[in-house]
């Protein structure tokens, strides 16, 4: 199942990645504003806020949370507290849909969250609370800045914003399916700090049931909220409780590792290693949007550093993704699969047949391939110009032999 699993996601590109990610993590978004809503008794409210909008200021960089501005406003601090929590719930919907997916709507919910958090005390300050502000720190740098990558209709609708991005957003020149390669790699560090701190923890505790592999004998009947599931493993036999145990930490402690290995291949088998964790962990019992989250983690874990489509140059200097074949036919994927909203970052094999997948090519090497293909063809033609010549010259020049036979000839006496 897992090698089936990594030939399917083998044909994705660095944006398909991105947009499947950006969409998870607006959808633990939601769910974290949706809790919020869903409370009857609302978490305290800070105190201290002031009329004057420079003291709400002041309070603002000491404990970050638009909480302050209520009194300014002259609103109800809860009334307040739900209305930034309802914000960032419509946002979430439309960036999980693919209708807002720009970074500063993912920054825009990070600060709606932050000021939950801090206005939560307590009760937001749990592990996933934490995980959710600093993924959503990373996520505004691994999402897009550029209007024609960010703002699109679902169900491909034409998108209302020009495909052209305006010159003074970051990236602009590259089209919405180029992927800078280097903003995934916090996100990766994340997971691998999360998943090697949660198994190097459970050794550090010192506690008898880790260490003898008896913890999972305890734990479905123990936890916070176990779920059905929960039940059916807390009948399994301990050996197969102890093999999970040793399984955990395998998973936890040495095979993060792979998460940030140079090889895409060893990537992505960590990913669907830690994905297979989470899907347990969320069959047995219930921590809120923790184990969705993590697993929304291993997206950008198993993408590819940069996009799969090479880099051309413009007239004006700018940088943009064109299919690598030469072939019009392929390059659009021998059906409609080549066009859409993503500007040239779908495959050739992702339409209904013909296309081919190639491999990526910089713009350097696009350059130069074109370059020496171009001073082949035209060594090629001096060569056969020169032969040619040569074989005209050596052709007509007259030996010495033909002369003397051609004056005889003409010389009866």
């Amino acid at each position: 199942v897992m090698a089936m699993a990594m030939a399917a996601v083998r044909r994705w590109s660095a944006s398909t990645y991105r947009k499947l990610f950006l969409a998870a993590m607006a959808t633990c978004y939601a769910c974290a504003f949706a809790s919020w809503l869903a409370q009857q008794q609302k978490p305290a409210a800070p105190q201290g806020a002031v009329d004057p909008w420079e003291e709400a200021t002041r309070l603002w960089w000491s404990e970050p949370t638009l909480a302050w501005y209520a009194a300014p406003l002259g609103l109800d601090v809860h009334v307040f507290n739900d209305g930034v929590a309802l914000v960032g719930l419509c946002l979430a919907c439309l960036a999980a849909i693919g209708v807002l997916r720009h970074a500063l709507v993912f920054a825009a919910m990070f600060v709606c969250y932050l000021s939950l958090y801090k206005v939560g005390q307590t009760f937001y300050s749990f592990q996933w609370d934490i995980l959710l502000l600093e993924a959503g720190a990373c996520t505004v740098l691994y999402a897009p800045w550029s209007l024609s990558a960010a703002f699109s209709l679902p169900f491909g609708l034409p998108s209302p914003i020009s495909p052209i991005p305006p010159k003074w957003w970051p990236w602009s020149g590259r089209r919405a399916s180029t992927v800078p390669g280097g903003v995934v790699w916090p996100l990766r560090w994340l997971l691998f700090k999360l998943m090697f701190m949660s198994g190097v923890v459970k050794i550090q505790a010192d506690c008898p049931t880790w260490l003898k592999l008896t913890a999972l004998e305890y734990h479905f009947a123990t936890q916070c909220i176990p779920t059905p599931g929960a039940w059916w493993a807390h009948q399994l036999p301990p050996v197969l409780l102890r093999l999970g145990v040793a399984a955990t930490l395998l998973i936890e402690i040495p095979l993060p590792f792979l998460l940030i290995a140079p090889s895409v291949t060893l990537r992505r088998l960590g990913a669907m290693l830690q994905v297979l964790l989470q899907g347990m962990i969320i069959a047995t019992g219930n921590y809120n949007f923790f184990n969705l989250l993590t697993a929304t983690l291993c997206i950008p874990v198993a993408a590819n550093d940069f996009d799969d489509q090479p880099w051309a140059l413009e007239d004006g200097g700018g940088l943009t993704a064109e299919p690598t074949s030469s072939n019009p036919a392929q390059s659009k994927g021998g059906g409609s699969g080549g066009k859409g909203g993503d500007g040239g970052s779908r495959r050739g094999d992702d339409g209904g047949g013909g296309g081919s997948a190639t491999s990526p090519r910089s713009a350097l090497q696009e350059k130069l391939l074109q370059q020496s293909m171009q001073i082949g063809k035209e060594t090629r033609k001096e060569s056969a110009n020169t032969n040619a010549n040569t074989n005209t010259k050596s052709s007509t020049k007259p030996s010495p032999d033909s002369s003397t036979n051609d004056s005889v000839a003409a010389d009866p006496n």
